[in-house]
């Protein structure tokens, strides 16, 4: 399985508490094999940051498609990736983003009492 993330300038799905919410859940639900690609508008075209290689790579060298793909992918945006923190996302109602933050807490109390 694998998450598409459809990343845009402004407001996007690491601003909105729903959005985090359904990439957690595919995440940590997904498991280790689960891959996340990452996709966005920049320069006049789509650019993707894959987890893995695509189908166009079998036409090319592998490493260098990926490479050059990846090297291509707008750094603010894995910059802001990787300042993403649950609570500073937004729900038009406030009562869901406390209920999201509670639910994603209790889950991850639930997976360290399992071990997991």
């Amino acid at each position: 399985m694998t998450l598409i993330i459809v990343a845009a300038e402004g407001e996007g799905v690491l601003d909105r508490s729903w959005c985090a919410l359904e990439m957690n859940l595919a995440m940590v639900e997904g498991g280790a094999g689960y891959l996340t690609d990452i996709y966005t508008h920049y320069k006049g075209r789509v650019q993707r940051l894959t987890d893995g290689l695509i189908a166009a790579d079998r036409h090319r060298n592998h490493a260098d498609g990926k490479a050059r793909r990846d090297g291509e992918f707008p750094f603010a945006i894995i910059e802001r990736a990787l300042k993403f923190a649950l609570a500073d996302t937004k729900a038009a109602v406030q009562l869901d983003h406390d209920n999201i933050l509670q639910y994603v807490k209790r889950q991850d109390v639930q997976r360290q009492a399992a071990g997991a």
